[in-house]
């Protein structure tokens, strides 16, 4: 009786050990899934913002406020898929806030988990978020990707920030020509990434859109960020 529960005792861990080693190659199998604007240009681009609902479009002291970190960053063309979401790269130019704890200096890089997944041959914005686009500048207001207690972090991970506000806590600093796209929901039709990356936000208000340029306007001022 001993030896047949002992037995099953081993198998029973075989099992599991398999199961862990076969889970390990697909987590690494995803996160090396690289994307960039050529991989994301010929997309379909779909809204989703019953996945997230939008916050409400903070002041600039709140948006301070609710993160740890505030940065101006310019973005990189280097993007890892995850499922829900992407981590983009970015390397900082200016640290406002948070430098001294996560130990963040000038030309560091790191890692932006953007609320954007790519899947079944579309991209999909939640909450009208746009990713950052390589070469522009932007004031990023955030917060540390903490993971649960007991969790190994890699180097990427010790670098990886999430947004403080969905999607107001990204500003671009060239905001003022950059457009915003009110797509027509009821149409079916999706345009491609290719005609819509760069945006400030995808929004069905243009209420909406009015508030957030004034809050991209007064974070500029507030740390008198310059285009290049």
């Amino acid at each position: 009786m001993k030896r047949e529960i002992l037995i099953m005792l081993t198998t029973i861990s075989l099992i599991l050990i398999m199961m862990f080693c076969v889970a390990g190659i697909f987590r690494s199998q995803w996160n090396e899934i690289v994307i960039n604007e050529a991989y994301l240009n010929p997309l379909p681009l779909m809204s989703a913002t019953e996945f997230t609902p939008k916050d409400d479009i903070p002041t600039v002291d709140k948006l301070a406020s609710s993160c740890g970190v505030i940065v101006l960053v310019e973005g990189m063309d280097t993007h890892i898929q995850f499922e829900y979401g992407i981590l983009s790269a970015c390397s900082i130019k200016e640290v406002y806030k948070g430098g001294k704890e996560y130990l963040l200096n000038m030309e560091d890089v790191i890692y932006i988990h953007e609320p954007f997944v790519v899947a079944d041959g579309f991209c999909v914005s939640d909450s009208g978020y746009m990713l950052m686009q390589k070469e522009s500048l932007y004031i990023l207001f955030l917060n540390f990707y903490e993971q649960p207690e007991g969790y190994r972090y890699s180097d990427i991970d010790k670098r990886t920030f999430l947004i403080s506000s969905i999607p107001w806590g990204k500003v671009a600093v060239q905001w003022q020509d950059t457009p915003t796209y009110v797509p027509e929901i009821d149409s079916g039709i999706y345009k491609n990434y290719k005609d819509l990356k760069g945006y400030l936000i995808i929004s069905a208000s243009q209420n909406e859109v009015s508030k957030y340029e004034k809050l991209c306007a007064d974070v500029l001022k507030k740390y008198n960020a310059k285009e290049k």
